[in-house]
């Protein structure tokens, strides 16, 4: 964030900045880059703690972990083909509006997930409404980030877009990550414990560690946010 403000600082006193900042003064502009940072932040969570949920508590392959997102890649492209005629149908903030309602209903559904919930209600469902929700949202967002310049600030607005897609995955992926690993540590300790436990080969309750209640989704999501720092930072992810 610091350096996030000095380059904003840097680009105020520049006389040909690479970001001309007048590029926000436009609200609409401006929003929808806030919006895309926003939205970014909350799908590289999703797709960060769910991949782990998938292969640290149910078990999955890589491979298999892999194969089950493909509902919401099989929504999210059949919406995405059928933008052109919503968005001529409906227009581009009613289209905008209802994939972000979409999304978010289908990421509070996805939120009552526990270990013994099965696949197909606690997953796979919610990921279908997910994968609407972001084929309805993200082309408009683009298209309210791309209003009409000319020259050079036409350049720089294209690719402004990008920019607030990475740094809202960035941004929100690290602020998740954080938050979990300190909720884990204060709800769950014991979910924890046993996790190590299995994995040192001891078993969970043969280790003679019972699981308190609600204990498999304590102990699945403990051990998703305590390892997620390592798995960030490890060179082969």
């Amino acid at each position: 964030m610091l350096l996030l403000a000095l380059f904003v600082l840097n680009e105020r006193r520049a006389q040909q900045p690479i970001m001309p900042l007048r590029l926000f003064a436009s609200r609409e502009r401006s929003g929808a880059y806030a919006a895309r940072i926003l939205f970014l932040g909350a799908m590289m969570g999703f797709w960060f703690f769910i991949t782990q949920f998938l292969q640290g508590v149910y078990g999955y392959s890589p491979l298999a972990a892999g194969v089950a997102f493909l509902p919401m890649t099989l929504a999210n492209f059949a919406v995405a083909v059928a933008v052109p005629r919503l968005t001529h149908r409906f227009g581009n903030g009613l289209l905008l509006a209802g994939g972000l309602t979409v999304t978010l209903l289908g990421m509070f559904w996805l939120s009552r997930l526990s270990a013994a919930t099965p696949y197909l209600t606690g997953i796979a469902l919610p990921m279908v409404l997910i994968g609407i929700g972001q084929g309805a949202t993200l082309a408009p967002l683009t298209a309210a980030g791309h209003l009409r310049r000319r020259g050079r600030r036409r350049r720089c607005r294209l690719r402004a877009p990008n920019v607030a897609h990475q740094l809202g995955g960035s941004l929100g992926l690290g602020i998740l990550v954080v938050h979990a690993r300190a909720a884990a540590h204060l709800c769950a300790p014991s979910g924890i414990a046993h996790f190590s436990a299995v994995a040192a080969g001891l078993g969970g309750d043969d280790a003679g560690m019972p699981m308190p209640a609600d204990g498999y989704r304590s102990a699945g999501l403990s051990e998703v946010a305590s390892r997620a720092p390592t798995l960030i930072a490890s060179p082969n992810v």
